[in-house]
């Protein structure tokens, strides 16, 4: 797999003017400290920011504004006082995880359909073949995440499925 690094914009010639458009398209919510985003926002609500030709998000910038580099397998997250804010690009309120972990966060906390996001080499080709229903899919999902039972425990169950 291919790994990159959106590098760190600090040191750049060019470092004064992307700060201070990016300055211009934020507003500071005093009572929970978020910088809310003002400018382009997606239907899930962050911030959108032109940079280089191409738009990234604005939280992603912020980090690479304020903070330094993201690995390419690492993910931008909020922890903002008033819970997950997507427009807020406060890097005091970014914290960087694994994309693995931002993904299992993002389950529990029902910002994501399990089922969209489903391992794709077991469960959608079981799914897909129709061996195992939608339904399914989600009560795996759960097992795995309540942690009462072993990786081994559920591909057995899995594989049992596959087998009717």
């Amino acid at each position: 797999m291919e790994t990159y690094t959106k590098q760190r914009l600090i040191g750049r010639k060019d470092y004064d003017s992307i700060l201070s458009r990016f300055k211009d398209k934020v507003g500071i919510d005093k009572e929970t400290g978020c910088w809310i985003w003002l400018g382009k926002i997606t239907d899930k609500g962050y911030g959108h920011f032109s940079l280089d030709g191409k738009m990234q998000r604005a939280n992603i910038v912020s980090w690479r504004l304020f903070i330094g580099d993201v690995e390419s397998n690492f993910d931008v997250c909020h922890n903002c006082p008033c819970g997950d804010e997507p427009s807020c690009v406060n890097p005091d309120h970014l914290y960087l995880d694994t994309r693995s972990n931002h993904l299992k966060e993002s389950y529990k906390k029902g910002q994501r359909d399990a089922t969209k996001y489903a391992n794709k080499t077991r469960l959608n080709n079981l799914l897909f073949n129709q061996k195992i229903s939608i339904e399914e899919v989600k009560s795996i999902i759960m097992l795995y995440d309540s942690h009462l039972f072993s990786d081994e425990e559920i591909m057995d169950w899995i594989n049992e499925k596959r087998r009717i």
